[in-house]
């Protein structure tokens, strides 16, 4: 895994869902800059991070989701 100011990747050692073999591997990249109404963005700071993950843990443990 890996972040940068707004792109994280995200690697999948031994990953067999694709025809090129057991054990390729997958790799996938995510924006993390919400300039769009972004619905994982619950702290509505354009922005996905870790106080977005605490808000939905926190709202979760509420009974809240």
């Amino acid at each position: 895994m890996g972040i940068t100011d707004d792109h994280a990747i995200v690697g999948s050692d031994g990953n067999d869902d694709f025809w090129w073999g057991p054990d390729a591997g997958s790799a996938y990249l995510y924006s993390l800059n919400c300039q769009e109404i972004c619905s994982a963005d619950l702290t509505d700071d354009s922005q996905l991070n870790f106080f977005d993950v605490s808000a939905f843990l926190i709202a979760f443990a509420a009974g809240c989701w």
